[in-house]
């Protein structure tokens, strides 16, 4: 069968004449002339590739001279085109109708490139009305950013211009923009196929990988162009990635041409390198992206009362959805409920910016569900509290879920990886400290990898009782151990018995204002209660994980040098041969967010209640993490094995105290009037540090590790010697200034 290929002027057209055996050029007009003259009598595959350059769109002179060679040829053409002749039509649409015709963007048509994207689809339509109406197969192909030799329109011929003649290069917005480049050969062989496949359609045309227009210059060396970074937001596509997921039966062994081989053969790169930074489209691309205006989840009456407030302050809303099927395709305040599968279809269609959670009675784990479920399908995710719920107290702190935090504490929520859990499956895992607010949240992402056994120490019932109610629903075995963790034989029997593989210590004494006044007690709990579980663990193979903190780095408090000094003691003692079985981790990370006894949980308190809000200093800063992530990552440090490192958390840049308050603030949606500076009491820092030295970057990209001073381990017994002697006679003064003396002078002491 002939194949005919209207594009005379095109270098893509040529590709296909090369490649394509029994096929012709022709102009559309020309084509148009044969059919008119009855010259053309037998059955042909048609191949559209006419179109206006886009190599003069930007210097667009004439609107007629435009549409006339987009769309008023064409028009013409099926005007005078018999059916019985056509076999199949290909027609070569592009990418750039994807996100070009959005409602804001018709002001800023400089380039005009909405006119292009807007007489394509057009195009796109003629073709499939003409395609069904007369029952002949056709594939639209919305083809990516074609590229190849001796060609003018590309960005990559833009780059290999500006290489061998030292062009200046414009790149907007700093060249972020990324874009999905296919070979112009590669593109033909793929039309190739598509004449000999039984399938109608539109599809993308692209190697389903994109890159970042700054990267490709960094590829080749950005000493070899003259480049003019445009910094300022010009309105263009920022992500540009074929799905080829439809036409991946078709492309299954398709080996694309890439363009880094590309640049080694013209020898713009020397090696054969690669690009790094590489991404991929798994959504179907959209015309239309965005919907307009928030989701609500919930049809309930937290969701109608948000809804009333939000329309009342002129917000849009799209829909509610509601799992409760009485509820759906009714309309509150005129607004259609839907159900979570429309959620779900409505997703793959369009682009939605916000879904809102209104189910305050939700649960913990099945909060956690559904922010898992909707995750996927939206750009953001916000939830209660509200203004009017807190005003009538039907909200308290720990309604506040992770999606807030985010906002609080100026930073993107690492999401906790499933995959950390797995380990747990059937093994027996210790964690002292359970009842607490780190201890309870270990326990609960540890039961989901479902372990033998789980044993939960604390030495408060109450604690215990509450992380029992937490969890009640486990089926893993949870074995709650009211005791102390400097009760030798409780942690001997409890080791021998589980042969733990692994072990938590969470448990300490952490309150700052607290412990100043406490010193015996903080010293015998922090530190010879870790000593006392860690010397359990002789000849043991197991993981053991200290929970330590940022406040033992250039301590002020009792709290930091005791924590420092069990840091000390397990990373000298750990090399003996006795420790050569256990894998040690030190996991320190600053504050985090909602803990008991925090500070955010104080402000709360005192934002609800319009009291003074009480601050240390105006300049105070901390860093801050949610509990979540700072116990997921705790998890996932187990099993590393950096020998004598002690694990730093990324938690970001520390926020200043009163900006913790002023976002507090604006998501609770209350007001606060007073502020009462208290002055820092004894044992507090304006600021913390993570580290005493620099932090080094390891494969994970949330843990970092610290190499601090590691301590001769014959001072570090001496010392610990002279500690327990000052404590059996509780000198008080002693411990401290003993204490202190060992800790602050690290270089007279260390390995």
């Amino acid at each position: 069968m002939k194949n005919i290929i209207l594009g005379k002027r095109s270098l893509f057209s040529s590709e296909l004449k090369n490649l394509i055996s029994n096929s012709l050029i022709f102009s559309v007009n020309d084509f148009i002339h044969h059919l008119k003259n009855n010259e053309v009598n037998f059955k042909f595959n048609l191949i559209i590739n006419s179109f206006y350059s886009s190599s003069r769109l930007s210097v667009l002179k004439s609107y007629s001279d435009f549409y006339s060679k987009s769309i008023y040829e064409l028009s013409m053409l099926l005007d005078i085109l018999s059916p019985k002749l056509v076999n199949k039509i290909i027609y070569t649409s592009s990418s750039s109708v994807y996100g070009s015709l959005d409602s804001n963007y018709h002001n800023q048509d400089s380039y005009n490139r909405r006119i292009y994207s807007s007489v394509k689809l057009a195009s796109e339509s003629l073709i499939t009305n003409y395609s069904n109406k007369n029952n002949i197969k056709f594939i639209i192909c919305r083809v990516f950013n074609i590229y190849g030799e001796n060609e003018n329109f590309s960005f990559i011929s833009k780059i290999l211009n500006s290489y061998k003649n030292k062009n200046l290069l414009n790149l907007n917005n700093n060249g972020s923009a990324i874009r999905d480049f296919i070979y112009i050969k590669d593109v033909a062989k793929i039309y190739k196929k598509l004449l000999h496949v039984n399938i109608s359609g539109t599809y993308d045309v692209g190697t389903g990988v994109g890159v970042k227009l700054i990267d490709i210059i960094k590829l080749i060396g950005a000493k070899n162009f003259k480049i003019r970074l445009i910094a300022k937001k010009i309105n263009e596509i920022e992500y540009s990635v074929a799905n080829i997921k439809e036409l991946s039966s078709l492309l299954k062994k398709f080996k694309f041409q890439s363009l880094e081989n590309f640049f080694y053969r013209n020898k713009l790169i020397t090696k054969k390198l690669h690009i790094k930074n590489k991404y991929h489209n798994s959504k179907k691309n959209l015309l239309f992206k965005d919907i307009e205006g928030s989701i609500i989840y919930g049809a309930g009456y937290a969701g109608k009362k948000l809804a009333k407030s939000m329309l009342d302050n002129n917000q849009k809303i799209y829909c509610f959805v509601d799992d409760d099927r009485a509820k759906v395709d009714k309309f509150i305040f005129g607004i259609k409920v839907i159900h979570n599968e429309d959620l779900i279809s409505l997703s793959s269609k369009y682009i939605i910016p916000n879904i809102i959670i209104a189910i305050p009675s939700l649960k913990e784990n099945s909060f956690q569900k559904l922010y898992e479920k909707l995750l996927p399908l939206t750009l953001n995710i916000s939830t209660l509290p509200f203004k009017n719920f807190i005003k009538n107290n039907l909200i308290n702190f720990n309604d506040i879920q992770e999606v807030d935090i985010s906002n609080i504490i100026g930073r993107k929520i690492y999401l906790p990886n499933a995959n950390n859990l797995k380990k747990f499956y059937k093994k027996n895992i210790l964690i002292t400290g359970g009842g607490g607010s780190i201890g309870s949240e270990l326990a609960s992402q540890i039961l989901e990898g479902k372990p033998n056994n789980l044993i939960i120490l604390d030495n408060s019932e109450f604690a215990l009782y509450k992380v029992m109610q937490k969890n009640i629903t486990s089926k893993a075995n949870i074995v709650p151990v009211l005791g102390d963790i400097n009760d030798k034989n409780l942690i001997s029997s409890l080791i021998r018995k589980y042969e733990f593989n692994y072990i938590y210590h969470a448990a300490a004494f952490k309150h700052v204002n607290f412990l100043e006044r406490n010193e015996i007690s903080a010293i015998k709990n922090n530190i010879f209660g870790t000593i006392n579980i860690f010397e359990s663990l002789r000849g043991y193979k197991t993981n053991f994980t200290l929970i330590s903190t940022d406040k033992s780095v250039s301590p002020k408090s009792i709290l930091g040098y005791t924590k420092r000094f069990s840091e000390i003691y397990c990373q000298s003692l750990s090399v003996e041969k006795d420790f050569r079985k256990l894998n040690l981790s030190i996991v320190r990370f600053g504050n985090v967010f909602g803990s008991d006894g925090s500070v955010a949980r104080l402000f709360f308190d005192q934002l609800l209640h319009n009291k003074p809000i009480t601050l240390t200093s105006i300049k105070a800063k901390r860093f801050f993490m949610s509990i979540k992530e700072a116990c997921n990552l705790v998890i996932e440090t187990s099993d590393l094995k950096y020998k004598n490192s002690i694990y730093v958390l990324k938690m970001g840049k520390q926020i200043k105290i009163i900006d913790l308050v002023k976002k507090m603030s604006s998501v609770l949606g209350v007001d606060f009037n007073k502020i009462k500076i208290t002055g820092l009491k004894k044992g507090e820092k304006r600021t913390e540090k993570l580290s005493y030295k620099n932090l080094f970057s390891i494969s994970k990209k949330d843990i970092m590790i610290a190499k601090d001073p590691i301590y001769n381990k014959k001072d570090v017994i001496y010392f610990t010697n002279n500690l327990i002697k000052y404590l059996n006679v509780f000198d008080k003064k002693k411990c401290v200034k003993f204490l202190k003396y060992f800790v602050n002078n690290h270089e007279k002491f260390k390995k």
